[in-house]
């Protein structure tokens, strides 16, 4: 089957039309020419009529002169490239195309129908040959045909597939029965006769697609279409031609409805086979939503409500919506934590995606309005959930908002919220639920301090203090002095000297009663306490410390955090607590308490013996970090806690030890590097570690990827169609994802940034996520078993090779004679194997025992092939012996 090249597609109007440039009525410029008899006539008309090419002169077109490589090219882009695709090719390289020839050489070179002599020379000025014009014929035409089918005798193997194709499709028959001339340039005749019967090749007229059968969207704008059949080649260049006739339309629309209302296509293109097409959509109109079902046809003109169906397609949803997501309260009541429930972008992070709306739908503002800090993922790994902290006296308890997300918010994959998902309910937790409740009351100098289970509005409190009842336990009533004062989640009653001398006595139990309403919650400041009745604030006698007990607990919200409670047998005065005396000791280290640590007692002991030291990584000093399994010990030295009896009170008058054991709050760390081999890199960490949601593309490994002609470029390997790897327990495996891709052996300086890893995307069995970046911290922690291996040869005219390798080599023998014998060459002028070869650094030297190479010529598939012997080896500096090998393709820069 021919491929349909530019200059034949002009002239096609629709499948039943016949071509104007095979046409009699094609102008007679042969006649003009003294030179093209009968055989050339109608093909030379044919290629001066599409301004493929001109005569040589006014009277001469040149049938027995041979072609340039550059004019040959510029010929055949102009026959089978568009305009667009001559003008914007990138550059190829090339250093010796004239400016005449330039663009059109680039264009060829990346469309895959050309390629140079060597990677900077594309040889313009040298002469085509007859099999070189073959190469590029049938890639310029994707013409096929069966090499069984030849019978030339000097046919090598590199032209077989591009002459068989020539001669099936009856482009040429050869010189003669047992010779195509593959070696012989090509004359201006002959290519004008190939040409002209490229360009008006044939194609099957039948015309089978009836229906699309599936429809694939590759992202907003643009579809990939699957037919039951194949399209006739005419009729596919027509729908190209006008690429408007896609309509996309969803229930409640047909492929007639209003133009103002459907989405229509603005680019289609066909696939080689016609089978299916690429179609990018229009977003002029009206863009695919997600979630919605949209029918795609072709229709028959481009005039979508006049024009007929010619097929369409089952109703198909375009673009996947995530899940609804779904709003909770922390149960500190003072986060909101949006829950996509799929791993979604960064847009999920930007709080001006979202807009607070009440219950009547009115619009109260952007989220970050509300929130008192910038928002972060509840798990950097999964980035499923994304939380933020409320802000004070922003929201009420007990009251039904909406949130609706833009639709910037997307999946990791794309995927948008539907309409009707993009609107969120959230209910605030009831006001009961908000109301803090009183825990602990512990009597502080001259006050009475209860300790709330909340955070409260914080300020002077505004009261009538004979509400307030603060009883003996012999019914006498203490006096509420000025000041009444709410503090995090304390509130401070200071006791004045009252009738009869009556004052605060730390030595008595009193019982406190206060109404409702006195404090509120200090995000939803509608909720204030619940009645406080009988609350004891016990007596502390002046008993001195003599016991505690210690406990690490991970904090809640913040995993990579832990917290130290301390309880001791008596209640203790923070205000006096020496911190430097409070200790972990852990075989023979030392951490010491710093001053402004976060301490406070903990609410959680309603006894009020325990206090909290928040955050023991930044409390402690020398980077005091707590691991799992480890035991540490608690030391508080003599004269460090006193007791909470009053000023004067005793103080512990020996030093309390107790037993702490670690919890695991430390981030997965690379532990060691393994180099296997080129193609295999083994990354051990110091615990074990939850990799699902690591990608390839959050991995980065310094290497090599063939490229055309054999030769492996340095750079830094990423993503799938780079890497695999796999994880197990506290190993991460790396692989090539192809066999093009070599992994760097011998890194040397490059040890420690040989592999980089996104440490977001790994976290410990504890939850802990990795640092941003993942590193090897120590060169001595690298191992390098990988053996060095070929990665490009460069032919020295005409007896010589220089063989690339991925490190610096040696050979493990003196003998030059023995070490050459190890490499042969197959597929240059002549098959040869090597008399000497020499090693200096990264490069081996091989001299061959014929002249296997030639200036200008091509040898991208010359294979250079290793074979260890019994007495010389190529090596590593560490001994590492390479394996036997073949390397496909040696540059020629001669």
């Amino acid at each position: 089957m021919a491929y349909q090249p530019k200059s034949y597609r002009k002239f096609v109007a629709t499948a039943a039309t016949a071509t104007l440039v095979a046409s009699a009525v094609t102008p007679a410029f042969a006649a003009s020419f003294t030179d093209v008899g009968d055989r050339y006539k109608e093909a030379v008309d044919y290629l001066v009529a599409n301004n493929l090419t001109q005569g040589v002169s006014e009277t001469q077109f040149g049938v027995d002169q041979q072609i340039k490589r550059v004019d040959f090219a510029v010929m055949v882009a102009k026959a089978v490239l568009t305009q667009e695709q001559i003008d914007n090719a990138k550059d190829s390289g090339f250093t010796d195309v004239p400016d005449r020839g330039v663009k059109y050489v680039n264009a060829l070179k990346e469309a895959g129908i050309a390629n140079g002599k060597s990677d900077t020379r594309f040889g313009a000025s040298d002469e085509i040959t007859r099999g070189e014009a073959a190469l590029m014929f049938a890639k310029a035409y994707k013409i096929t045909g069966n090499t069984a089918n030849i019978a030339f005798s000097d046919v090598s193997e590199r032209y077989a597939a591009a002459v068989a194709a020539l001669v099936d499709n009856k482009i040429t028959s050869g010189k003669t029965p047992t010779k195509f001339g593959t070696t012989d340039p090509i004359k201006r005749g002959e290519f004008a006769i190939f040409l002209h019967k490229l360009e008006t090749l044939k194609v099957d007229p039948e015309q089978t697609a009836k229906k699309i059968t599936n429809v694939k969207a590759i992202n907003d704008t643009k579809i990939e279409l699957t037919f039951d059949g194949a399209f006739n080649a005419d009729i596919a260049d027509e729908i190209e031609k006008d690429p408007t006739r896609i309509v996309v339309f969803h229930g409640g629309q047909t492929a007639n409805s209003d133009a103002d209302t459907v989405i229509k296509s603005s680019f289609i293109s066909f696939n080689a086979d016609r089978t299916g097409a690429s179609v990018i959509l229009s977003d002029d109109v009206a863009t695919v939503e997600a979630g919605i079902a949209y029918t795609v046809a072709l229709m028959d003109g481009t005039d979508n409500e006049v024009a007929d169906v010619v097929l369409k397609s089952e109703p198909t949803v375009l673009k996947a919506g995530a899940d609804k997501p779904t709003v909770e309260v922390n149960k500190d009541q003072d986060k909101f934590v949006l829950n996509f429930k799929k791993k979604m972008s960064s847009a999920a992070l930007d709080l001006d995606n979202y807009t607070l709306y009440d219950e009547n739908d009115k619009e109260l503002g952007l989220l970050s309005d509300f929130a008192d800090e910038a928002s972060k993922w509840v798990d950097s790994t999964e980035k499923t959930a994304v939380e933020f902290k409320i802000a004070p006296d922003k929201l009420l308890a007990g009251k039904t908002y909406k949130v609706k997300v833009d639709v910037a918010v997307e999946t990791d994959k794309g995927d948008a919220l539907s309409s009707s998902q993009r609107t969120i309910t959230v209910k605030t937790p009831t006001v009961s639920e908000a109301q803090p409740v009183a825990k602990v009351a512990r009597i502080v100098d001259d006050s009475i301090v209860v300790t709330f289970d909340q955070d409260l509005t914080e300020g002077l409190v505004s009261f009538n203090t004979s509400l307030f009842t603060i009883k003996s336990p012999t019914g006498k009533t203490l006096t509420i002095g000025d000041g009444l004062e709410a503090v995090g989640n304390e509130l401070i009653i200071p006791i004045a000297q009252g009738p009869n001398d009556i004052v605060l006595d730390k030595d008595l139990t009193y019982t406190i009663d206060f109404p409702a309403n006195v404090v509120s919650n200090e995000v939803f400041t509608n909720a204030t306490n619940k009645e406080v009745k009988g609350l004891k604030a016990v007596a502390q006698k002046d008993v001195e410390v003599k016991s505690v007990k210690a406990e690490l607990v991970r904090q809640s919200d913040e995993k990579t955090k832990a917290d130290l409670l301390l309880t001791f047998d008596q209640r203790v005065n923070l205000a006096t607590l020496d911190t430097d005396g409070v200790k972990i000791e852990e075989s023979g280290k030392v951490y010491t308490l710093q001053a402004g640590a976060d301490i406070e007692i903990y609410s959680g002991d309603t006894s009020g013996k325990t206090i909290k030291i928040k955050d023991v990584q930044a409390a402690f000093d020398n980077d005091f970090t707590p691991e799992s399994g480890e035991t540490y010990t608690v030391v508080i030295e003599t004269g460090t806690v006193q007791t909470d009896a009053g000023a004067g009170s005793k103080v512990n008058r020996v030093k309390l030890k107790a037993s702490l054991t670690g919890v695991d709050v430390v981030a997965p760390k690379i532990d060691k590097v393994t180099v296997e081999s080129a193609e295999k890199i083994v990354v051990e960490f110091d615990q074990a570690i939850d990799a699902k949601n690591l990608k390839a593309s959050d991995i980065k490994v310094l290497g090599f990827e063939k490229y055309r002609g054999g030769r492996f470029e340095e750079l830094t390997l990423q993503g799938s169609t780079q890497l695999k790897f796999s994880a197990s327990g506290d190993t991460l495996t790396i692989t090539p994802a192809d066999s093009s891709v070599k992994f760097q052996t011998g890194a040397g300086d490059d040890a420690l940034a040989l592999v980089k890893i996104a440490g977001a995307a790994i976290k410990g069995t504890n939850g802990v996520v990795a640092e941003d970046e993942l590193l090897l911290g120590d060169v001595s922690d690298f191992i390098d078993n990988a053996a060095p291996i070929m990665i490009g040869a460069d032919a020295i005219v005409p007896d010589g090779l220089t063989v690339t390798y991925s490190e610096p080599v040696e050979f493990d023998s003196a003998d030059a004679a023995s070490a050459g014998s190890q490499y042969t060459v197959e597929g240059a002028e002549r098959d040869s194997y090597g008399t000497t070869a020499t090693a200096a650094d990264n490069e081996v030297s091989v001299t061959f025992k014929d002249d296997v190479f030639e200036d200008g010529e091509d040898y991208s598939q010359t294979k250079v092939i290793y074979k260890r012997n019994s007495t010389s080896a190529v090596q590593d500096t560490d001994g590492n012996e390479q394996a036997n090998a073949t390397l496909t393709g040696v540059s020629n820069s001669n």
